[in-house]
């Protein structure tokens, strides 16, 4: 069992830091020096791409995914970048200009001092203490979306090849990661390894947050209580641990990849690198072949945090000849043609035609997206539902944040604006005070608030006006991100406001209350999620009746299972490898009574019903042999009906087999 989780440790390590950190010493270390923390996100983020790419590359000209395979090919990725960063001319910039050279000076604001990072190495060993344990009670692999997933990993380390999709609900840069693991470490996907990957990832996931909210504010005050929001208060809510352990894998990556491609592109543009750019790009390309939800709402926030810069950059055009435009739309430009952004678009373009064209692609998933929504889920949550999802503080913070974010940023506009009307008139300290404050006005930090967080707002209550057919309860999860951000940015400017106004112990007073009631609000949050008695007994029980059916059938066996009732049971199939669909499946009574939906009712007459005229009718159609249910639920028909004999019982599961 060690020895297992330290082939795991070593494997995340080759696979996802090494290649992508040994990338940006090549590419970026002479042009850009990243925080810490940044490089540990970054070089994560781009691995993962790297390896999907270099999967999807082997399987195109046919080579097996075998672990030496990969492993000389990984270490290849490794060593490469670093043997050609050594090169005469590579190894310094010859070309590296004034501008250039202060992006390798970190600013006084962005270092961390001592207590701040005491604070910060706090909050991370609580956030990883709390996560691992509500993770532990649920080792043992069980939830529905994770055993969908590791179908796909099972099948594919087992293969050695891409499975052939036959769903657009999955993608493939979900889980080739998975799999990597799986085939080098050995590690088999029934085991805590990817619960412990996916924790993994949510863990740099809010250090970007952090970097984010660190480099747009320049204020670690702000970043860390920003990082506390979500990696400490409400850690085990959704989209958080709690995804993590339900195997939600594409919402896991892209909470990791949205806010990285953002600070990307604000760091590009605030340098001028257009090599910052790129890899902006290239992380949003690895994205579209991970998660489709995420790469949509990506670009919807890039649009919108784009259209707002603009608007807001061109409330400067009259200005006075001291006063220079920033030529946003020009900068963009430039950045978006440099030699190194068309590379990655070429390499996007070879990947999309010639080596792999995801299959929602292929099948036209993106039309049934852009429409108007027709089911009630996907019309708006209430704000009931917005609260549940965000957190009470969270809400509260966010929205006064958001405002009062908004307000003072267009006061400093309107100051300038009027300012610059009457520039020739005012005396020389308050044009020297317009000047400032338009020099020191960002309109990127402030495009990057309002866009993101404003299209996902309209998004999550007001689909209709943007025809897009989403559900709207996971949209507003990808709300949390710069909810955070924002109520890092209210809670420290409260604090300061209070400093200045309060005495020193009426002060702290205050500032206990606020903090306590927070951490209150936060851990009850968390702690609903805690449960007395963990499911390992159900969960195991349902593994050995599914090697018993494995061990009793064949690949032409039809079996129906009870999903609404039975603990893991999409695990069933990880168990089988018969096929993505195998296995007929009973769900939830209400999704029979949804109007918009065309699901099969026989597997419904089957479970409850099963010596009923419908029931018998769709055994006939469906020449269903075996039929799997949780004991003590809808099984009372079955013990008293002669057309069924059990085979397998246990304390939660029982089998029964059709006869004739």
């Amino acid at each position: 069992m060690i020895l297992d989780y330290l082939k795991f440790f070593f494997t995340g390590v080759l696979v996802f830091i090494l290649p992508g950190f040994s990338l940006l010493y090549l590419l970026i270390r002479s042009r850009f020096k990243f925080l810490k923390t940044e490089l540990l996100v970054f070089s994560c983020a781009l691995s993962i791409v790297i390896i999907n790419f270099l999967v999807l590359l082997l399987d195109k000209l046919n080579y097996s995914l075998s672990a030496s395979h990969l492993i000389n090919l990984i270490l290849l990725l490794i060593a490469l970048p670093l043997v050609v960063s050594t090169f005469p001319g590579i190894k310094k910039s010859k070309h590296e200009t004034a501008e250039s050279k202060k992006s390798f000076r970190i600013p006084k604001s962005l270092a961390l001092r001592r207590r701040q990072f005491l604070i910060l190495s706090i909050l991370v060993f609580a956030c990883l203490f709390i996560s691992t344990k509500f993770l532990a009670q649920d080792i043992v692999p069980n939830n529905t979306d994770l055993g969908h997933h590791m179908y796909w990993v099972k099948l594919m380390a087992e293969e050695q090849k891409i499975p052939d999709y036959t769903t657009s609900d999955v993608i493939i840069g979900e889980h080739i990661p998975f799999a990597i693991i799986s085939i080098i470490s050995g590690v088999g996907v029934m085991s805590a390894f990817p619960v412990i990957f996916s924790m993994f990832i949510i863990m740099l996931s809010f250090l970007a947050v952090y970097n984010l909210a660190l480099r747009i504010f320049q204020n670690q005050n702000i970043a860390i209580v920003a990082f506390a929001f979500c990696g400490f208060l409400y850690v085990i809510s959704a989209p958080m641990m709690k995804f993590a352990s339900g195997g939600v894998v594409g919402n896991v990556f892209g909470n990791l990849f949205i806010p990285s491609v953002l600070l990307l592109f604000y760091l590009s543009y605030q340098k001028r690198n257009s090599f910052l750019l790129a890899l902006a790009v290239f992380l949003s390309i690895g994205l579209f072949f991970i998660h489709h939800l995420s790469t949509l709402l990506l670009a919807f926030i890039l649009i919108f945090v784009f259209l707002i810069q603009l608007i807001l950059d061109s409330y400067f055009d009259n200005q006075t000849k001291g006063l220079k435009p920033l030529p946003t739309l020009v900068k963009w430009i430039k950045l978006l043609f440099s030699p190194a952004c068309l590379a990655v678009f070429l390499i996007f373009a070879v990947i999309l035609i010639f080596v792999y064209t995801p299959h929602y692609i292929r099948e036209q998933a993106v039309e049934t997206v852009v429409k108007d929504p027709i089911k009630d889920s996907h019309q708006g949550v209430s704000l009931n539902s917005f609260i549940s999802s965000v957190g009470e503080w969270r809400t509260v913070l966010g929205v006064l944040g958001l405002l009062s974010f908004a307000f003072f940023a267009f006061k400093k506009l309107f100051f300038v604006k009027q300012g610059m009307k009457n520039f020739s008139k005012l005396s020389q300290a308050t044009k020297n005070r317009v000047i400032q404050v338009k020099e020191n006005f960002n309109s990127l930090t402030v495009a990057i608030i309002l866009g993101w967080i404003l299209i996902l707002l309209i998004l999550s209550f007001w689909p209709n006006l943007l025809k897009i057919d989403l559900p709207s309860r996971r949209v507003v999860n990808y709300l949390i991100q710069p909810f955070c951000i924002i109520c890092g940015y209210f809670l420290i400017k409260l604090l300061l406001d209070f400093k200045k106004r309060l005495n020193q112990k009426m002060f702290k007073l205050v500032a206990l209350v606020l903090l306590t009631s927070l951490c209150l609000n936060g851990f009850s949050d968390s702690m609903v999620y805690f449960r007395d008695q963990n499911q390992f007994a159900q969960t195991v029980q349902t593994y050995h009746a599914a090697e018993y059916l494995k061990k009793s059938t064949n690949k032409n066996t039809v079996i129906l299972k009870d999903h609404a009732n039975l603990t893991a049971d999409s695990w069933l199939k990880v168990f089988f490898l018969r096929g993505y669909d195998y296995c007929l499946s009973r769900t939830f009574d209400y999704k029979y009574e949804d109007p918009t939906s065309d699901r099969d009712p026989c597997p419904f007459y089957m479970a409850i019903a099963p010596d009923s005229s419908a029931g018998l009718e769709c055994y006939k159609k469906t020449e269903v042999k075996y039929i799997i249910l949780a004991k003590g639920y809808d099984n009372f028909f079955f013990e008293h009906s002669f057309n069924f004999s059990k085979v397998y019982v246990s304390d939660s599961v029982v089998i029964y087999k059709r006869k004739g």
